[in-house]
């Protein structure tokens, strides 16, 4: 009777190995977020100096950063057909330098009986569309209908109030792109916190680096010349779900986006020795 409980509840080490195979027979490795790293100086020091490092150097192409935008914003403009006009404004980091950022300054028009037709029709068919889509698109649903919401209190506030909206278009430009440049110096310092401290080589932390940095880089003014057209045509009643569903939280999911990719390249925190070690 003890020998058949013990055989119950020690299971042969065949079968125990099993939990830590993959469908093929391999060894499943830990993932990075299960282990527990040691901490060393060499560790802390090498990720403390490539934030550093990289946020110094961000802080200083910035103001390049803002002439490149306001280039392809004197470009974009006219061929968008929403004039010429770009506007500028400065921050001063101290005493070191200055970072001219641009906008473009295009007028948000007060909805009219037009745009509630139109926006809130938009808005209807995000329901609809919610209700047709499979059950396997639950999270899109739910995206959705959530995008109605926003934009359906939107047109709540608009249908009520009287101009002027506290947040004209020029304005609201200009914050985001700010924001964004504020988002572009803090990537290394992120970096620093939840990358640098793992074992990748130096020229895949440099790639991860760039990667994010260039994309922002390319994003943050083409998502402001497609808020800035589509609030000039469909009037400020999209600016709100523009900003709340795709403002900010666009550049996060970027960010991410590629921290998940690259945390899934091979390092050294587990071995595969002692990975085998533990499943024998």
């Amino acid at each position: 009777m003890s020998s058949a409980t013990g055989s119950l509840t020690r299971p042969p080490r065949e079968v125990a190995q099993l939990r830590l195979r993959g469908a093929r027979g391999g060894i499943i490795p830990k993932h990075r977020s299960m282990i527990r790293l040691r901490w060393t100086p060499g560790r802390a020091t090498r990720a403390a100096l490539l934030a550093l490092t990289g946020f110094a150097g961000v802080m200083a192409a910035l103001p390049a950063v803002g002439r490149l935008w306001g280039g392809l914003f004197q470009v974009a403009l006219p061929a968008l057909g929403l004039g010429d006009q770009v506007g500028w404004h400065r921050i001063d980091v101290g005493s070191l330098f200055s970072i001219a950022i641009p906008h473009p300054v295009v007028a948000g028009p007060w909805p009219g009986t037009g745009h509630f037709i139109g926006v809130g029709g938009f808005a209807a068919l995000l329901v609809v569309l919610s209700l047709l889509l499979p059950g396997r698109f639950l999270p899109m649903r739910y995206f959705l209908r959530f995008l109605a919401a926003i934009q359906t209190v939107s047109i709540g506030y608009f249908a009520f109030a009287t101009p002027p909206f506290p947040y004209p278009l020029p304005g609201y430009m200009g914050g985001l792109l700010a924001a964004g440049m504020a988002v572009l110096a803090l990537v290394p310092i992120a970096l620093g916190l939840g990358f640098y401290i793992f074992d990748h080589t130096l020229w895949r932390q440099l790639l991860l680096t760039v990667l994010v940095l260039g994309h922002l880089v390319v994003l943050l003014p083409l998502q402001a010349l497609s808020h800035t057209w589509l609030i000039h045509h469909a009037s400020l009643l999209v600016q709100p779900p523009l900003f709340f569903v795709f403002g900010l939280l666009v550049e996060i999911l970027v960010i991410v986006g590629f921290y998940g990719w690259a945390m899934s390249w091979e390092g050294t925190e587990i071995p595969r020795t002692q990975t085998l070690g533990a499943a024998r």
